[in-house]
């Protein structure tokens, strides 16, 4: 009990918060990275914002971005003098990046009392954590929400507040990475049919149905908002475009073609190919199309050697981690490299807890939370499988991290739960 009280001290957090900023401090004045065309959109948003009180790009007035980023981004620029440059944007990104560090200590003081400094002390030092402060754009800001609607998911004994809380995090979520738009029914309907069919004796429905309409509510009512804006800016209902409607034309054209055959016999070697060609081109619309040959290549070599591919990652995370060092720029490696860049990146602490949720759950024999357990995993690999993979085009974003991230999300929610009647 001595050795739990001294690690959960507020001290130790405070040491790795230090550490951390020292880290991303020296990270950022030592590299610098061009800002990407998303980047320059939002920053174009972001500055409307500032000087004209207009969301959006009046020269692209169709091309809607999430909104959630663009609007901290200038609160930043206002609180930084009304100036938005590559110091604000780093800014937000360091805060957002603190921030989620101290809602994984607390996630973490939970169950276990030396976790919390393990795991804090990796992620305050690991460049696929600190790398994406000044190279990538909205991850940081989206972990952050996210880790901040599964503090109160899993938090004890849950009451209308958690409930109301993670509903809004998940829905600022959902305006940060449009993705999550459907993750709150298949996180309702699952929650509530498995309380109810595993004590239907105990449990208060009507409660029940308040709790998740909260929940529901509360998650949904900021992006319908942003959807009716949309349709009266634009003439058309979209929360965030073109994800909604990448989403139908997969529907219509990409379902039929996942039965097409490989002619090419040379692969490997023409993925780095594309790679290469990709970090050399300068042409922002020739570089459209090498990322859509690329996806078209990843994919098809998922559908024909998953296990291979599966085979390799471990290796692979051990490369990257060694690049990551070297050279903490999280692109221009390959396709797969950037899959799994991205799976530390975003689901890190989940990652984490869910294997440690997974041993909990098996070697303590615990049945009901085996049944929970799976049921989940089978309904989040359905959601990444059918709904979240298809909207997403850059080989980053492929099918293998989503699934990791379902399979692993379970167990953490699981662990973090001490006891099995507060799930």
């Amino acid at each position: 009990m001595h050795e739990k009280k001294t690690l959960q001290k507020p001290k130790y957090l405070l040491l790795l918060l230090a550490l951390a900023f020292v880290v991303r401090l020296i990270f950022s004045y030592r590299y610098h990275f061009p800002l990407q065309g998303d980047a320059g959109h939002y920053f174009s948003c972001a500055r409307n914002l500032i000087e004209n009180g207009y969301f959006g790009v009046e020269s692209v007035p169709d091309r809607i971005r999430p909104p959630v980023y663009p609007f901290f981004l200038a609160l930043a620029g206002l609180l930084s003098g009304g100036q938005i440059s590559e110091v604000t944007y780093t800014a937000l990104n360091t805060v957002a990046d603190l921030i989620s560090i101290i809602i994984l200590f607390l996630l973490a003081k939970r169950f276990s009392a030396i976790f919390p400094v393990l795991a804090i002390g990796f992620v305050a030092v690991s460049p696929m954590w600190f790398g994406h402060v000044n190279t990538a754009i909205t991850e940081p800001l989206s972990i952050t929400l996210f880790l901040a609607f599964l503090y109160y998911w899993t938090t004890d004994n849950r009451k209308m507040r958690e409930m109301l809380l993670s509903g809004v995090f998940l829905g600022l979520l959902s305006l940060t990475r449009s993705m999550f738009l459907f993750f709150p029914v298949i996180l309702v309907f699952h929650d509530l049919a498995f309380r109810l069919f595993e004590r239907q004796k105990r449990t208060n429905v009507i409660t029940e149905v308040k709790m998740k309409g909260v929940f529901l509510f509360s998650a949904y009512v900021l992006p319908i908002f942003w959807g009716f804006r949309n349709l009266i800016s634009t003439g058309q209902f979209s929360v965030t475009q073109p994800e909604v409607s990448r989403f139908m034309l997969w529907l219509s054209i990409k379902v039929p073609m996942l039965d097409f055959r490989v002619q090419e016999s040379n692969r490997a070697f023409y993925s780095l190919h594309l790679v290469q060609k990709l970090i050399n081109e300068k042409d922002p619309t020739r570089q459209n199309q090498l990322r859509a040959l690329m996806d078209h290549e990843f994919w098809t070599y998922i559908k024909e050697h998953p296990l291979d591919y599966m085979a390799t990652i471990p290796p692979k995370l051990w490369r990257l981690w060694v690049e990551g060092w070297l050279n903490p720029y999280p692109y221009g490696l390959s396709p797969q490299f950037d899959s799994v860049f991205y799976l530390i990146l975003f689901v890190g602490p989940v990652l984490v807890l869910g294997t440690l949720g997974i041993f909990r759950i098996f070697l303590g024999k615990q049945r009901k939370q085996i049944i929970y357990f799976t049921s989940m995993q089978v309904l989040l690999v359905m959601y990444v499988t059918l709904i979240t993979a298809p909207l997403v085009v850059d080989a980053r974003y492929s099918l293998i991290p989503f699934v990791c991230f379902s399979l692993f999300m379970g167990g953490g929610i699981a662990f973090i739960k001490n006891r099995f009647r507060d799930v």
